[in-house]
């Protein structure tokens, strides 16, 4: 089980974003192609539904290009 209730609450500071994380682990990570092909294969439903932040975001874009 996870200690953080999503996956915003991962990204605390510039220095231990995700992407750094990732980095430390698997030095060449390469954020661009890797998390789009994460984003691709999880889906953009799941991500709306596991990040509320990033959901509110994406739901003003829409209500303000209508």
């Amino acid at each position: 089980m996870s200690s953080y209730d999503n996956p915003e609450d991962l990204n605390t500071s510039p220095e231990g974003a995700p992407s750094k994380r990732l980095l430390a682990i698997k030095s060449d990570y390469n954020k661009v192609l890797e998390g789009n092909l994460i984003a691709l294969e999880i889906g953009i439903k799941s991500i709306l539904e596991k990040c509320p932040r990033f959901a509110e975001w994406i739901k003003t874009i829409i209500e303000k290009s209508e």
